[in-house]
């Protein structure tokens, strides 16, 4: 009786051992569910959904040891509302695998997409089972940057990152902590007729801000080594015409965009003037503009004032409608180098000067 009793118990211990053990297709014990929310875009302009539109995407990743039934659970941004979107039945995601769910409100594209948007400004995404309560995962984020996704690094980890280049569907790799905020210049590109100091800021704190007054990169060097910019410390004297530029930096983040302000400054005997055509002002800080080969412009600034209202003319000191960075050069050589009159060629230029 005694080793009947022993071998009952035996047996239950083994069977117990192996249903334990042993990975089951769809289990639904939460602490056995190896999923996690890894990735996100809330403003993706770069990954084309199977549409071949720019949605909105989330990345499930698999890390566990077994295959798991998806179908059934639901994916949410709003948690007190966890049966938003309910994922198709068979949807099925293989150990290491990732899966993508375009967050685009439109419900009847095939293939994964939910009945929500993401928010750019931050929101919060749940992953539930399929009992509409038990929540898997979760992930609270802030407001995002266009092609900049946020997600697990590495991945799994319980840390978040933002990635300049996404991986939808692969490991998570080459993360910063954030982004430091855009620069704020206390005065405008435009023109000026007196001295003033110009402040820089970024709401970024213990960012460091480089600057340069001659139109370069603040973190170019020239041939001998030295950097072409100069930390800011405080407001900077502008007497004359200026192109400044400017970029703030913090270890382990995404540097601000370079950013540009161009002051140009009038000589006394023409600012009172004024026209009925659109006025234009291009200032090539001293540099002597000649013929060169197609595309090799001098790096020059323009402003442009047009005709206002009720007087309709122009006012060459008035309020400018476009003030930035330019391409100038000579252009025609063949047909006009013996003309006292060259033409000439104009682009305006974004702060990476495309």
């Amino acid at each position: 009786m005694k080793r009947s009793f022993l071998r009952i118990s035996l047996f239950c211990c083994l069977t117990h051992f192996v249903q334990a053990n042993v990975p089951l297709y769809g289990q639904q014990n939460l602490s056995d569910i190896p999923l996690v929310i890894n990735e996100l875009s809330a403003s993706n302009k770069t990954d084309t959904d199977p549409q071949g539109q720019y949605e909105d995407w989330i990345e499930i990743y698999n890390f566990g040891a077994y295959t798991i039934e998806l179908g059934g659970m639901y994916v949410t941004d709003d948690l007190s509302d966890p049966t938003q979107w309910q994922v198709p039945p068979e949807t099925i995601l293989s150990p290491g695998m990732y899966i993508l769910i375009w967050a685009d409100n439109d419900v009847t594209d095939i293939g994964l997409h939910a009945n929500f948007k993401l928010d750019a400004n931050g929101e919060e995404i749940g992953l539930f089972d399929r009992d509409g309560i038990t929540l898997i995962d979760s992930v609270a984020f802030g407001k995002q940057t266009t092609d900049v996704s946020y997600g697990r690094y590495p991945d799994v980890a319980e840390d978040w990152r933002f990635f300049s280049v996404s991986s939808p569907g692969a490991e998570n790799s080459d993360a910063y902590l954030g982004e430091v905020e855009a620069l704020e210049f206390s005065h405008d590109s435009g023109i000026h007729d007196q001295p003033f100091f110009v402040t820089i800021a970024t709401e970024t704190e213990d960012a460091t801000i480089y600057y340069s007054l001659s139109g370069q990169d603040p973190l170019a060097v020239n041939g001998r080594g030295r950097p072409l910019g100069a930390v800011y410390n405080g407001p900077v004297l502008i007497d004359k015409s200026t192109s400044l530029r400017a970029l703030a930096i913090k270890p382990g983040w995404k540097s601000s965009s370079l950013d540009t302000q161009t002051y140009t400054f009038l000589d006394p005997d023409v600012q009172g003037f004024s026209s009925n055509l659109p006025i234009v002002i291009i200032e090539t800080y001293g540099q002597t503009v000649t013929y060169a080969e197609r595309h090799a412009y001098k790096a020059s600034s323009v402003v442009v004032v047009e005709p206002n209202e009720p007087s309709g003319r122009a006012a060459i000191n008035g309020p400018c409608d476009f003030a930035g960075r330019a391409g100038f050069r000579v252009r025609g050589r063949s047909s006009s180098f013996l003309w006292p009159k060259m033409q000439y060629a104009l682009e305006t230029w974004d702060a990476q000067d495309n």
